[in-house]
């Protein structure tokens, strides 16, 4: 089938043509500005006393960006049952080839050497026994019986979708301009290696937008939490009185001039009770953790996908042997098999 132009992979490099489709919202240094918040009248206001800027070495918590709420989502067909785990394609088991098994091999047998020598070994692990017995002892018939071992491993894949989001600064938006976006079982992503516990997670093609950020509405800043906007913290050395208890100074001094007050001046906050705050430097704005300054969020479907092994073991035998004995020991290897569907060998 012919993809549109501009399908999935779209070129690398950004937006075609060097800017952003139109009706999206533009990055800085391209245009258009940030959508201003309501009420706000073009952003906030700069606390009294402190210079207009933002400190952009503080980040308002937490750093970690989020995607916008899924009702203010573009729908996508396929998609919207996010978080919850996908159910697979069906699968036709009359599709599989039945398995080419060969014969199994001889199993080994113990002779009467074996055994005595075996017996003699056990004797000779015991202070208090006799081996004189296990020497003249005379085997009228030995009977072999096998046991069988099986190890089960099922591997299994589980997917799940969900929306995310990362700031963005002009980077590549593949989005439904680009063509329908795949289903979550038709994207073909293989585990690193079969039968090991792994975890990925991969874009949705034709999936993304750009959106401004649900944080700072689109601003890039947000109010700072520690002094709240004010750009000044209470003196925590004064307790926001500006001075502080002097031990230095007596009720009375030497002169025999007495003082009604010991009390200096703070020289953490000079006097005035308050110091600069630390996370925004006095300017009562930090940049905003979810779009990291930049007031736009690209937004996408995420597919995250997991892989699964499943251990489990049986064992196969005609004595009362307890199976734990039989666990613990080694053997050989009757035969090994790898199939969609495998099922347990009559032996």
């Amino acid at each position: 089938m012919q993809q549109p132009q501009g399908s999935y992979p779209p070129q690398s490099g950004g937006y075609q043509q060097g800017g952003a489709p139109q009706g999206y919202p533009q990055p800085q240094g391209q245009g258009g500005g940030y959508p201003q918040p309501q009420g706000q009248g073009g952003g906030y206001p700069q606390p009294q006393g402190q210079s207009g800027g933002i400190n952009t070495s503080a980040t308002q918590p937490p750093a970690a960006a989020t995607a916008p709420p899924s009702d203010n989502m573009d729908a996508i067909a396929g998609y919207g049952n996010f978080g919850a785990p996908l159910a697979p394609p069906s699968y036709d088991q009359s599709m599989m080839e039945p398995p080419q098994r060969s014969d199994l091999p001889n199993m080994p047998t113990v002779t009467v050497e074996q055994a005595r020598e075996a017996l003699l070994s056990h004797v000779a692990e015991n202070c208090c026994y006799g081996k004189k017995a296990a020497q003249e002892m005379v085997f009228n018939d030995i009977s072999h019986s096998s046991a069988f071992h099986y190890k089960l491993e099922t591997f299994t894949e589980k997917r799940t979708t969900a929306w995310a989001s990362e700031p963005f600064k002009g980077q590549m938006v593949d989005g439904p301009a680009n063509g329908p976006a795949p289903g979550p079982w038709d994207m073909q992503c293989n585990p690193p290696a079969k039968f090991k516990n792994h975890k990925t997670a991969v874009e949705v093609p034709h999936t993304a937008s750009v959106k401004p950020c649900h944080d700072c509405v689109g601003i890039g800043r947000k109010r700072c939490h520690s002094c709240h906007g004010d750009g000044n913290i209470h003196c925590h050395h004064c307790n926001g009185s500006g001075h502080v208890h002097s031990p230095l100074l007596h009720d009375d001094d030497h002169h025999g001039h007495h003082h009604h007050d010991n009390h200096v001046e703070c020289t953490w906050c000079h006097g005035t009770g308050h110091q600069k705050c630390k996370t925004c430097h006095g300017h009562g704005q930090v940049t905003c953790g979810s779009c990291a300054g930049a007031g736009n969020l690209k937004v996408f479907i995420k597919l995250t996908i997991e892989w699964f092994n499943h251990l489990s073991d049986s064992i196969v035998e005609r004595t009362s042997l307890p199976d734990e004995l039989i666990r613990g020991v080694t053997g050989e290897v009757a035969f090994t098999e790898e199939q969609p569907r495998v099922s347990m060998r009559v032996l």
